[in-house]
């Protein structure tokens, strides 16, 4: 675990990064980013979701059990 006097540095520097930043923003140099603001979906992003999802389908495949492997043979022999 860390030290208590970390957590204050943290938060000194924490703060003196937010004040700069706000100054920032004050003179224009830099725009308010809201937090609240999503990405609009497309239908061109469901189709590559919906084809990332078939792809991974097909690769969850699994080889058959050794087991069953000798039994198709056996039954195939027989």
């Amino acid at each position: 675990m860390g030290q208590q006097i970390k957590r204050v540095l943290k938060r000194r520097r924490r703060k003196a990064y937010l004040t700069r930043k706000n100054e920032q923003v004050k003179l224009g140099l830099r725009p308010k980013k809201s937090l609240s603001v999503k990405s609009v979906k497309t239908a061109d992003d469901d189709q590559t979701t919906a084809k990332k999802a078939v792809a991974k389908k097909a690769v969850a495949k699994k080889a058959p059990a050794k087991k069953a492997a000798k039994k198709a043979e056996e039954a195939t022999e027989a």
